[in-house]
């Protein structure tokens, strides 16, 4: 994990793929590991899926992670992602959607053919 930036409010980080985005019983997630490093709380305010690699944004303070999940809500804070594909896709270019369902006891998500209760587009 390597820091990106840091100050008295925020730590973006490279968070690794298989690292955890939020504290685990380990104490080995990235919120674990950054106060350790920090020698203070962590408040994640988004997540990653730890199969995943990117930047994470953390606060460190309860006031830090308000205003930060307040731009979240607001829009203001945006999230992009970005996709490394081997080949060519077909068509090149396009925009591809699926449907999402995310089974809260297992803490995954799943493409679904259908819509129901709990599907989001993506």
């Amino acid at each position: 994990m390597k820091t990106i930036y840091s100050d008295s409010a925020v730590a973006v980080i490279a968070k690794p793929a298989g690292m955890q985005s939020q504290s685990t019983p380990k104490g080995d997630g990235a919120p674990d590991v950054l106060a350790r490093e920090y020698g203070c709380a962590i408040f994640p305010v988004h997540r990653l899926d730890s199969a995943t690699a990117g930047l994470m944004v953390y606060a460190k303070s309860s006031a830090a992670a308000a205003a930060l999940s307040r731009q979240i809500t607001e829009g203001i804070f945006k999230k992009e992602y970005i996709a490394v594909v081997h080949g060519v896709p077909d068509p090149p270019v396009g925009e591809y959607t699926d449907l999402l369902y995310h089974d809260k006891n297992k803490n995954k998500s799943y493409v679904v053919k259908r819509e129901r209760r709990g599907v989001r587009s993506a």
